[in-house]
């Protein structure tokens, strides 16, 4: 384009931009000289803004470097660390449980001994519940005197009155050797 050509396109878009945003009578006409003055101004004024600008988005971008350079260092030292765990620590992880996986063994037994002896003590509960439902209960005159009553009853048993007794069955007892071989 020439010059002339966008002078021209200019004072047209300028005169078409007075005459649609302003109305007529609220403001005066300016002349041609102080419009293309207040032009210049502001482009001007557009200039240095971007060059303001331009110098706070280099600072930007420079600190956003800085940034991603710290970022890059640490990827590159999680990566190390990695390395690491899976060259060192990991092999010595794996050689510690299979050493203790006979200790693990000991534990499972451990706990069936645990649960076997909870299920004795469970048994020896109830039967010791049922011999003391079995005891008339009394003063402490009564209590001495039971050894006699005992024998008061195996005399009256012997000569055919029969007691209501429920014979006494014994627990099965295990042997612990069983749970520490």
């Amino acid at each position: 384009m020439s010059t002339e050509k966008v002078k021209e396109s200019a004072s047209d878009a300028l005169e078409t931009a007075r005459m649609a945003i302003y109305d007529k009578e609220e403001f005066e006409k300016m002349d041609d000289e102080e419009v293309k003055k207040l032009c210049s101004d502001y482009a001007a004024y557009t200039r240095v803004n971007l060059a303001e600008e331009h110098g706070q988005i280099v600072t930007n971008i420079a600190a956003i470097e800085e940034q991603l350079q710290s970022f890059a260092e640490m990827v590159e030292m999680l990566g190390s660390d990695n390395t690491a765990v899976l060259s060192s620590t990991l092999p010595a992880i794996s050689a510690q449980f299979e050493a203790l996986k006979p200790s693990f063994q000991q534990i499972d037994r451990m706990e069936g001994l645990v649960s076997r002896v909870g299920r004795d003590m469970d048994m020896m509960e109830k039967q010791l519940d049922e011999a003391e439902n079995t005891i008339v209960e009394g003063t402490l005159k009564n209590v001495l005197k039971m050894p006699l009553n005992l024998f008061n009853k195996q005399m009256t048993e012997g000569n055919g009155a029969s007691a209501a007794t429920d014979d006494f069955v014994l627990h099965e007892i295990f042997s612990t050797s069983s749970y520490f071989d």
